[in-house]
C-alpha cells in the first residue's frame, strides 16, 4: 500500500520572521540605499556565478566564502556582503517544493533585480567626499572627486575597447562602495545591519525548526 510523502511546510514563526526579513530589506532600501545596493548586488552576483551549480554545491561555495569573510563583518561594506551570503544560502537550501518558500524566493530575486543599478551620477559626485578616508582614496590615485574617477575610467575603457556594460558596473559599484562611508558616518547603518542579520539568524532557527533544510 503505497502513501504520499508529506511536503515540508514552513511553520507560521518561520513564516513571521520571513516577513520581518522582507521588511528589514525594504528599511534598508529606504534609509540606507547604497547598502541595500551592496546587499542585493552581492546576491545578484551569488545568483550569476553560481547558476550553473547544484544547491549542494551552492551552499557549500557560499558558506566557505563566509568563512573566508568572517573577518571582515566589522566592515560595513564586508558585513552586507556576508549577510547577503547568508540569506543566499538559506534560499539555495530550501526545497522547490517547500510550501510557502515563496515569501523567500520572491524576496531573493527582488534583490536579484534591485541590484542591478544603484544610481546615476549627479551633481553631488561633482565634490569632494566629506569622508576622509574616501578623500584620500581618491587623491592617491589624482583625482578630487568621484565624477573625476568616473571620467578617468571612462576613458581608460576607451582605451581597452569600451565597453558600456562594464563600465557602468565597475562605476556602480565603487559609487556605492564611497556612498556607504557616508551612510557608515550616522551611526545608525550599524544598528541596521546587526538588525538584519539578527533576522536572518532567526529565519534559519526557525527554518530548522520545521526542518525545511535540505543541507544543515
Amino acid at each position: 500500500m503505497g502513501f504520499w510523502s508529506k511536503s515540508p511546510k514552513l511553520s507560521d514563526e518561520a513564516m513571521l520572521v520571513a516577513f520581518e526579513l522582507k521588511n528589514e530589506i525594504a528599511h534598508l532600501r529606504k534609509e540606507f540605499p547604497a547598502s541595500a545596493y551592496m546587499f542585493d548586488a552581492t546576491l545578484r552576483a551569488t545568483s550569476d556565478v553560481l547558476a550553473q551549480f547544484d544547491p549542494q554545491k551552492k551552499v557549500d561555495m557560499l558558506r566557505q566564502s563566509i568563512s573566508q569573510n568572517g573577518a571582515r563583518t566589522s566592515s560595513v561594506d564586508g558585513g552586507t556582503s556576508v549577510l547577503a551570503q547568508r540569506f543566499a544560502v538559506i534560499v539555495y537550501s530550501l526545497s522547490d517544493q517547500t510550501e510557502g518558500v515563496y515569501l523567500l524566493t520572491s524576496t531573493f530575486g527582488d534583490a536579484v533585480h534591485s541590484g542591478k543599478s544603484y544610481r546615476p551620477l549627479d551633481e553631488r559626485d561633482e565634490l569632494p567626499p566629506n569622508d576622509r578616508k574616501s578623500q584620500e582614496i581618491l587623491q592617491s590615485q589624482g583625482h578630487k572627486c568621484f565624477a573625476d574617477f568616473a571620467r578617468s575610467l571612462r576613458a581608460s575603457q576607451i582605451n581597452v575597447g569600451y565597453d558600456d556594460t562594464k563600465y557602468d558596473e565597475m562605476v556602480q559599484d565603487t559609487l556605492a562602495a564611497f556612498d556607504v562611508r557616508e551612510e557608515a558616518a550616522s551611526g545608525m547603518l550599524g544598528t541596521r545591519l546587526r538588525t538584519l542579520g539578527e533576522v536572518i539568524f532567526r529565519l534559519e532557527l526557525e527554518l530548522k525548526k520545521s526542518k525545511c533544510l535540505l543541507f544543515r
